[in-house]
């Protein structure tokens, strides 16, 4: 794959870091703080089905099997020049500030982003799919099926798996969205609420059309 550019497509701000910058900081500490208590919700509300899990582990081998391209090597270009700096664009500043974490630890590498969504796409799977039992676990108990159905819809629908293997921002901001979901309608005590802050937060601050489609999400669980 390409490597970026070595010079930047704009000059660092300079000054303290600005609204989005930190919405988007706390955003990502959310998500990584409720990690643990949606990772313990995944595994409960999924069970121990040999089939599902089967499909959900044939889904992560593709997606790991997939080779990784950049869709737009341009708009790619200047993303990972924003994430390097820290500069927020006019959306996605969230996908940024999560970008700029990795290049801190790994280097600003357009194979990072690409990695990075990749492993968020494994991730995924057990997380969407629990989300989506949970959202209609009274059919799940008269119809055995169901989560069997719905996980090799996520694990092999072509849209989602060309997505994860690449520098588009739609895989972190869906990622965020079905933790947000699971989050609320399982875990427990705080945590719940922190998840679905944090997950909805992101999302919102990932993909435009996510402003409109998170919220009214959430609403539907209410």
């Amino acid at each position: 794959m390409a490597r970026r550019s070595t010079q930047p497509v704009i000059s660092p701000p300079a000054g303290p870091p600005s609204l989005d910058e930190q919405l988007a900081t706390l955003t990502l500490l959310a998500l990584l703080f409720t990690l643990p208590a949606v990772a313990q919700a995944t595994l409960r509300t999924l069970g121990r089905d040999p089939l599902t899990w089967g499909i959900i582990c044939a889904g992560v081998v593709l997606r790991l099997a997939l080779p990784g391209r950049m869709i737009e090597f341009g708009i790619g270009v200047m993303l990972t020049d924003y994430a390097q700096h820290l500069i927020m664009p006019r959306y996605g500043p969230s996908v940024v500030a999560l970008h700029h974490a990795l290049f801190s630890a790994f280097g600003a590498d357009h194979d990072v982003i690409v990695m990075c969504h990749r492993l968020l796409g494994c991730l995924m799977l057990p997380v969407a799919c629990a989300a989506g039992l949970a959202l209609l676990d009274q059919r799940r108990q008269s119809s055995p099926w169901l989560a069997p159905l719905w996980a090799f819809g996520l694990a092999f629908t072509p849209m989602l798996v060309r997505a994860e293997a690449t520098e588009s921002n739609l895989q972190p901001a869906l990622f965020a969205f079905w933790f947000a979901l699971l989050g609320w309608s399982q875990a427990r005590g705080w945590c719940r609420h922190v998840a679905l802050l944090g997950g909805l937060g992101f999302a919102m601050l990932a993909r435009p059309e996510l402003v409109v489609l998170a919220p009214a999400a959430w609403l539907l669980l209410c």
